[in-house]
């Protein structure tokens, strides 16, 4: 609770920017499939990019404010430079957050079964992976603490 209350403001203008950065690419993927532009497929594959971008972000942004101090240009950099050099960990957390959603989704039929399993798991055994593997990858740059 030490790093929630330290961080509060950092993270909730962070948490409120990729709010608007999401809601932006939702409402650009909806224009563009319901449009007849002929640079569809290249805005698409732009897009995609940013989606991309805009996960990897979501993985790594709130871990590093509660582990390290800096400012929020420095938090956004180091994000980035730690996802393109862990490129294999950034790969593992974004399926270990993604696994239970698409389960979910892939077990529709048992919708009870699967709304207890997310419910009792869907949320605590991924957050507590990605701390495990987060932990790891953050005292290799304890030293360096940005």
């Amino acid at each position: 609770f030490r790093a929630f209350r330290e961080n509060f403001k950092k993270a909730t203008f962070v948490w409120m920017v990729m709010l608007v950065v999401l809601a932006s690419l939702v409402m650009n993927f909806y224009y563009l499939y319901r449009s007849q532009i002929s640079l569809a497929e290249m805005i698409r594959i732009l897009l995609n990019f940013v989606l991309i971008l805009w996960m990897v972000m979501w993985v790594y942004l709130f871990p590093i404010i509660a582990y390290f101090d800096n400012s929020i240009k420095g938090y956004v950099i180091f994000a980035v430079g730690l996802s393109l050099a862990k490129l294999p960990c950034t790969v593992i957390l974004i399926l270990i957050q993604t696994i239970p959603i698409l389960a979910v989704l892939f077990f529709a039929q048992y919708v009870p079964l699967a709304v207890i399993l997310l419910v009792c798991c869907g949320v605590s055994l991924p957050a507590y992976y990605s701390a495990q593997l987060l932990l790891k990858l953050f005292r290799n740059y304890e030293g360096d603490k940005e």
